[in-house]
Order: structure tokens, then C-alpha cells, then sequence
């Protein structure tokens, strides 16, 4: 009987102990030079408005399905990957953007990439890719 009463007590502390997976994003940061009192979070039959502190700082929690959003101030935008369960940090300065764009914590990895990406592809040497084939040969070759 002390067994049972020991495996009992034992599967009770196992299954409270599991922490159920977070239905949402935690998602706070800085906007450093702030132009605008809300920042906008945009994505499929999804819009949140962050109100952003006299500070820059912001914080709020969204109940997203799992993708790309966009991000603005009012007049700056760009892209971010939320998934629920990510506790994200956003920084950035307005007089540096995007180049000053950063993510911390979970999802900082995807997130990050993704914005190197995004400025790898808008520089206007890329943009411009019928030059590419205006070029010499080597000249080709070594752009590539």
C-alpha cells in the first residue's frame, strides 16, 4: 500500500511539475529616438497597437498565429517572426534603422537572420540585377 501511495504522490509532483507550452508572445524593447507613441504590429487578420513609453520602452503580450508580421512606427517598417511561446526583445534606434534593428531571447536567432536578409536584399547594388548582365565576364563572376 505505501507503494501505491508512493507512485501516486511521485506521477502527481511529475505531472504538475510540466509547464503547459504559452499561447502567446511576450514581446517588450526600445525604440531609441521614438517619433511616434504606438508601435504597430501587422500580420494576417492581425493588428496590435503598442503603446511605446516616453522612454521608448514597450511591452505587450500577442496572441498571433505562428508567422511573418510587420513591425512599424508610423513611418519606418520592417519585418519580424512570431511564434507563440517566443518571449522577444526589440531594439531599435529611428535615426539608424534598419541597421540598428535587434532581437534578444527566444526567437532572437530566426529573427535576426531575417533582418540581415532584408538589408542584404534591399542594398540598390542588388536591386539593380539587369546590370549584372552589362557586365564583363570576369567582372560577372566575381560580383557573384
Amino acid at each position: 500500500m505505501k507503494k501505491i501511495a508512493v507512485l501516486l504522490l511521485f506521477m502527481a509532483i511529475v505531472s504538475c511539475s510540466k509547464d503547459a507550452p504559452k499561447d502567446y508572445v511576450m514581446l517588450k524593447g526600445k525604440v531609441e529616438n521614438a517619433r511616434s507613441e504606438t508601435l504597430t504590429i501587422l500580420g494576417k487578420n492581425f493588428r496590435k497597437e503598442i503603446p511605446v513609453d516616453a522612454d521608448g520602452s514597450f511591452q505587450d503580450t500577442l496572441k498571433v498565429t505562428d508567422g511573418f508580421h510587420g513591425f512599424n512606427d508610423g513611418t519606418l517598417q520592417s519585418f519580424l517572426y512570431l511564434k507563440n511561446g517566443y518571449d522577444l526583445q526589440l531594439n531599435f534606434d529611428v535615426n539608424d534603422f534598419p541597421a540598428s534593428v535587434r532581437f534578444e531571447g527566444d526567437g532572437s536567432v530566426t529573427n535576426n537572420y531575417l533582418n540581415e536578409k532584408l538589408q542584404f536584399i534591399e542594398q540598390e547594388e542588388l536591386n539593380n540585377y539587369k546590370a549584372y548582365f552589362e557586365l564583363e565576364k570576369e567582372e560577372f563572376d566575381a560580383r557573384i
